[in-house]
């Protein structure tokens, strides 16, 4: 799969999610430690960079996650956030999408 592609769910749930996914190559490549590592800088923990930038500073989330699924042939990292009640979702995915992208 090559390309951008978007997906929007809708559901009866009180907090909208952001979720971006990217594949990434097989495991056992140097490049699925790095995205490993990568994740737990973005998003392990309540020091992580996301978690301080979206739910401490901005106060736009409630939670972040980020991690890694190497598989056999390819695998996907993926990184989302859960937006505050009262928050607005495009606003959610645009800082989340700023965070990462400077990342």
């Amino acid at each position: 799969m090559t390309g951008v592609h978007r997906q929007q769910a809708q559901d009866r749930v009180p907090v909208a999610r952001v979720f971006d996914i990217w594949n990434v190559p097989e495991y056992g490549q140097a490049d699925t430690d790095y995205l490993d590592l990568v994740s737990d800088v973005l998003a392990a923990g309540k020091d992580s960079r996301l978690y301080k930038r979206l739910v401490y500073d901005e106060q736009v989330a409630t939670s972040v996650s980020s991690g890694i699924n190497p598989n056999e042939i390819g695998g996907q990292f993926s990184i989302g956030a859960a937006a505050k009640p009262e928050e607005a979702w495009r606003r959610l995915t645009r800082m989340c999408r700023k965070s990462w992208t400077n990342f």
